[in-house]
């Protein structure tokens, strides 16, 4: 269950980190733009953004994605498919989008360009 978000052998400090980040992220979105289904959608989006970054990154996960094209393919469809959803929550907040963005470019860079020797 989770194997895509977390592998099938995450250590503490993975989960830890990431379903962290995830519920840090989700509830600093809320805090500071408030309630409404609007806000809460933006701030799962976000959460999953900024949790992929360390997810991404984690042995375990990099191990399970690794032999799955068709996977990662419709991983970055979905991804890239979520900018015209965000850029319309985000409600023309530029630097909030902006923001989103590069944490997006992190999350996929992590997911493409990281190396299992590097990963924790």
């Amino acid at each position: 269950m989770l194997e895509e978000l977390q592998g099938r052998t995450p250590t503490r400090f993975q989960l830890i980190a990431t379903y962290g980040l995830f519920a840090a992220t989700v509830a600093l979105t809320v805090l500071h733009y408030g309630t409404g289904w609007k806000v809460l959608l933006l701030a799962l989006v976000a959460g999953d953004w900024a949790a992929g970054i360390v997810a991404n990154s984690a042995r375990s996960t990099r191990a399970w994605w690794r032999d799955r094209l068709l996977a990662r393919r419709v991983f970055y469809v979905l991804h890239f498919a979520e900018i015209p959803l965000v850029w319309w929550l985000c409600q023309g907040d530029v630097q909030l989008f902006g923001t989103l963005m590069l944490v997006l470019c992190a999350k996929l860079s992590v997911f493409t360009l990281g190396r299992d020797a590097n990963a924790f």
